[in-house]
């Protein structure tokens, strides 16, 4: 069995253009732990995941208690408003990353599995001419086939 026959063919996509703000809505609304950065002609050009929108801890010349409780000031009310402001004018581009595995629509289901086993990678992109993105599988996809779903 092909990728091709059981990735997402309409995955959820950000612009390298969107700001932070936009990406974390629309991975907390659709609870999504990552989404594709593509161009306006499809072209893969990254991957932003959900932590890499959460603030930074480390490194850290103190200790991790201390972190969290001076970011628990930080997110206060009083902070929030700040906050919101640079995740409004940061865009995708300055977070995303090339951290990622790609497939082809022809390679199988089992390529795909060998890769998931090897890298824990959660989301594998398939891609065509010019990685323009194709799709998206991830271990649940497989998993359903294993299972006789979908």
């Amino acid at each position: 069995m092909q990728v091709k026959e059981k990735m997402i063919t309409d995955p959820k996509t950000l612009s390298p253009r969107d700001s932070l703000w936009d990406a974390a809505e629309i991975m907390t609304v659709n609870h999504l732990s990552a989404m594709p950065v593509v161009d306006a002609t499809g072209q893969l050009k990254g991957v932003v995941e959900i932590v890499d929108l959460l603030p930074s801890l480390v490194p850290l010349p103190f200790s991790t208690d201390t972190a969290l409780r001076l970011l628990d000031d930080w997110v206060d009310e009083r902070n929030l408003e700040g906050f919101k402001g640079r995740y409004r004018q940061v865009t995708v581009n300055e977070v995303m990353h090339w951290d990622l595995h790609i497939l082809k629509p022809h390679d199988s289901l089992l390529q795909a599995l060998r890769v998931i086993s090897r890298s824990g990678a959660r989301h594998l992109y398939v891609v065509g001419d010019n990685y323009r993105l194709l799709g998206v599988i991830t271990p649940a996809d497989i998993l359903n086939v294993m299972r006789g779903e979908r």
